[in-house]
């Protein structure tokens, strides 16, 4: 492909080898009315032709709360070179996981804290079988269990009292594997 370093003098091919490639997952466009959206997918979709990628239109995750534009079918209809694209809108309390984090339009956690409960609680039930120290366990919480959940709280801020009840199955196995009684202050 000729690379043109300026425009008055004449192009020349450049050949060159690589040893990676990337390919296109997950892209995301934010926009903040529903004609912007068809624009910035005609520029993509443009992109997409112009270096030969394929996408998948019914893959696609719509979020919106602005409902004018909708359907009776809870649809889009866009137009994008030329053909109409009908995008399915997510419900505004459906649960989307994009990158392996969930998220909803209203910005509610319940299902996160939920994710995050159970993995506490799996953690909790493998230690509760094995012969192992206190020590073990605070290695475990902060090697392995704080790097799974810090990837998916990215995304949110916690209270003092949400944070209390999700570690709380972990102090109490703490407890049990230093031997102190469990109502021991924490």
């Amino acid at each position: 492909m000729p690379k043109y370093i300026d425009i008055n003098v004449p192009a020349q091919t450049i050949k060159t080898s690589y040893t990676v490639s990337a390919f296109l997952d997950d892209t995301e466009l934010y926009t903040g009315a529903t004609n912007a959206l068809a624009t910035q997918l005609n520029m993509t979709t443009s992109f997409y032709r112009f270096i030969n990628i394929k996408v998948n239109d019914d893959k696609a995750v719509l979020l919106t709360t602005d409902k004018t534009a909708v359907d009776s079918d809870e649809n889009i209809t866009l137009l994008i070179n030329g053909r109409e694209v009908k995008f399915k809108v997510t419900a505004i309390n459906e649960k989307v996981q994009f990158l392996g984090i969930y998220f909803n339009m209203e910005g509610k956690k319940a299902q996160l804290i939920k994710q995050l409960r159970n993995i506490v609680r799996l953690a909790v039930v493998t230690m509760n079988r094995k012969r192992i120290t206190p020590d073990h366990v605070i290695y475990l919480f902060n090697k392995v269990l704080i790097s799974q959940m810090e990837y998916l709280i990215q995304v949110d801020i916690f209270t003092e009292g949400e944070c209390t009840s999700i570690m709380a199955p972990m102090r109490r196995i703490l407890h049990h594997k230093a031997n102190l009684h469990n109502t021991l202050s924490n």
